[in-house]
């Protein structure tokens, strides 16, 4: 018995100090090495669940719409999980007025994030929509940055099979959403950033992630229950 709390105590010493030590490495400011120019030839089916979104998804359309990166090489799959309110009709209105983009709306029953992205995947699998190169996920109210597929499409010609991006919570409004922020923004630079400073993985952090199709359905991604 006293072994086993003695390895309780080290593992947890142990995790405490990783923490510490990995943390240290944010402090670096590493140098952008000559990012070149890449043709944008990586296709990207964007996956965005929604439940009674109507508030943010608009703005987050027109984020995807002010992207530099080519709208003929994006599917947007609005996936509408159960929506009560205008969801619906306001990603209409945004896809009639914007032409130029492949944007879905797809109406499911999941009742969960993870289980919209699995019905979304089962539908377009079975309409033999499932042929983008990437999967990227998205949350209904994010904001991407206009390089965002451009970066996504750099780092896959680079070998990356994952990329996850850095997220940047906006909603300062409260004290509870300041500190979401806080935990959030110190999660990217103390772990994330740290992490690639040392050219180690990061961590896919439930949005903002591309996955390559094929390295999607090896593992099973949309059989997932949790983020």
């Amino acid at each position: 018995m006293e072994t086993a709390i003695k390895c309780m105590e080290y593992g947890i010493l142990f995790f405490f100090l990783y923490g510490i030590i990995m943390s240290l490495f944010s402090l670096y400011i590493k140098k952008e090495k000559n990012k070149g120019v890449y043709k944008q030839t990586n296709s990207f089916s964007v996956l965005i669940p929604c439940h009674n979104e109507d508030a943010v998804i608009f703005d987050n359309l027109q984020s995807i719409s002010d992207s530099s990166y080519d709208k003929s090489l994006l599917n947007i799959y609005v996936i509408c999980d159960n929506c009560t309110d205008q969801t619906i009709e306001v990603v209409n209105t945004f896809k009639y007025s914007h032409m130029n983009m492949k944007i879905h709306c797809i109406e499911v029953n999941g009742g969960s994030k993870p289980k919209a992205l699995k019905e979304c995947t089962k539908i377009l699998k079975n309409n033999n929509l499932w042929v983008d190169d990437n999967i990227v996920v998205l949350d209904a109210d994010n904001r991407i940055s206009p390089s965002l597929f451009d970066t996504f499409n750099r780092e896959i010609q680079n070998g990356s099979k994952i990329v996850q991006v850095s997220i940047q919570p906006l909603n300062n409004k409260s004290f509870v959403a300041k500190g979401f922020t806080s935990a959030f923004n110190n999660m990217n630079r103390s772990y994330q950033y740290a992490r690639n400073v040392l050219n180690l993985s990061g961590l896919l952090c439930g949005t903002g992630y591309s996955v390559n199709r094929e390295v999607w359905d090896k593992v099973g991604f949309d059989d997932c229950n949790t983020l």
